[in-house]
């Protein structure tokens, strides 16, 4: 995935800024050991009006890049733009511009052979990753919003809400046998349904997922590492699992746009977040801060085959 993910960046800068593939050259900035990094000029400087990040997971690559063309360019026109390969952009300067990105494979790692051995399921899970999120979210995480909606194996679809608080917070374990009152609320009322809890199980490490997905893409935009000290101060709200793609035609599923990050209680409302589903167990989140909103791109994340990226490649 590292050929991939260098080949991409490249493939990026040369499209974009229609850089000569043999003069791109990347560095590290502000620290050259430490820093994020950037695409540097002929002379080595870095160019401060183009910037890019990418993630890999699981065979999946991902890149979220902004530029207009440098001083030694032809052209000032500027381009704003996130995924793969870039998408979209309008005219004028924006500086300070900062991105994040983050891919997330639900379960790679077999995280259900955790949550089974312990007598407490995925409470237990979930406490090994206390030290990184903030209660809220864990709180979060762990009750599920109301308005989620759970789909069951034979298609019937029910609220969180219907199930109630305490039985959401409560289960922690796949084979248990639980009951929701559709068209009720908080376990009352409506029409009795029996189910396994595998979905609710399944529905938190989904949204666990969403959750390390967006804090990975803003600790990425900030350029600090996952070891920065303020971690537990970060808190994510209005945040819920987006669905996978119901159409077997389009591997994009549901994109989620509305979520807010708060800093030590504070909004902080220059960054923009959003994640997206990709096939059923892929989700990229995307931070973007200094790009204003209209020029942000309309179709925002474009699908590019590795084929494709070595055929820009041969002709470049």
């Amino acid at each position: 995935m590292s050929l991939a993910s260098a080949l991409l960046k490249r493939a990026f800068i040369a499209h974009r800024l229609h850089a000569p593939w043999r003069d791109i050259a990347f560095a590290r900035a502000p620290d050259p050991v430490h820093g994020k990094p950037c695409y540097v000029a002929p002379d080595g400087t870095p160019v401060p009006d183009v910037t890019f990040n990418v993630s890999h997971q699981a065979g999946l690559v991902a890149l979220v890049g902004w530029g207009r063309r440098p001083a030694f360019g032809s052209t000032a026109n500027a381009t704003a733009g996130s995924g793969s390969g870039g998408a979209g952009g309008s005219k004028g300067r924006v500086t300070d511009v900062e991105l994040g990105v983050d891919v997330v494979c639900v379960n790679e790692r077999n995280d259900y052979r955790t949550i089974d051995g312990s007598p407490t399921g995925f409470a237990a899970w979930l406490d090994i990753y206390a030290d990184f999120f903030s209660p809220a979210d864990l709180a979060a995480m762990n009750t599920l919003p109301g308005s989620t909606v759970l789909q069951l194996p034979d298609g019937t679809t029910i609220l969180t809400s219907e199930v109630g608080a305490e039985a959401l917070e409560s289960c922690c374990s796949r084979g248990v046998t639980l009951r929701a009152r559709r068209g009720g609320s908080d376990g009352e009322g409506g029409t009795e349904v029996h189910f396994l809890s595998d979905v609710i199980v399944e529905e938190k490490l989904r949204l666990f997922y969403t959750f390390w997905c967006l804090k990975e893409a803003y600790i990425k935009l900030t350029g600090e590492a996952m070891l920065a000290g303020w971690l537990r101060e970060v808190e994510f709200r209005n945040v819920r699992a987006p669905r996978a793609a119901a159409a077997p035609n389009s591997p994009w599923g549901e994109k989620v746009q509305d979520i807010h990050v708060y800093r030590q209680g504070a909004l902080v409302a220059d960054v923009k977040l959003s994640i997206q589903a990709f096939e059923a167990d892929y989700m990229v989140a995307v931070a973007v801060r200094g790009v204003p909103e209209a020029e942000m791109p309309a179709e925002a994340v474009q699908r590019v085959a590795l084929e494709d990226v070595l055929r820009f490649v041969g002709g470049a």
